[in-house]
């Protein structure tokens, strides 16, 4: 079932024209690009662990957090109009669509 949520929730985001990158990043970092190049503003309280620092520069932005990335709960980044890819850690094991 994990699985399952997991792939519809990157479904809807390849669907929105949101890349999704697997790449080995640090387990506490979400990266992501902004057509503006401006940082996006996700929400703070769905990550199971909390935000410490959300920076952009040279074309990428990290949102950086006091712990492991292990979930992303329900609409997260649905406020992030300019969010063009993201790409998230291996440590998220659930995804909630």
């Amino acid at each position: 079932m994990k699985q399952i949520k997991q792939t519809i929730f990157l479904c809807l985001l390849w669907m929105i024209g949101i890349g999704v990158h697997a790449e080995e990043i640090p387990n506490n970092e979400i990266w992501y690009t902004s057509s503006d190049g401006e940082v996006v503003k996700p929400y703070y309280n769905v990550f199971g662990t909390t935000i410490i620092s959300n920076t952009y520069s040279n074309g990428k932005g990290v949102i950086k957090f006091d712990n492991s990335v292990t979930s992303i709960g329900y609409g997260a980044f649905s406020d992030c109009s300019g969010l063009t890819s993201i790409t998230i850690p291996n440590s998220v094991t659930t995804i909630i669509a």
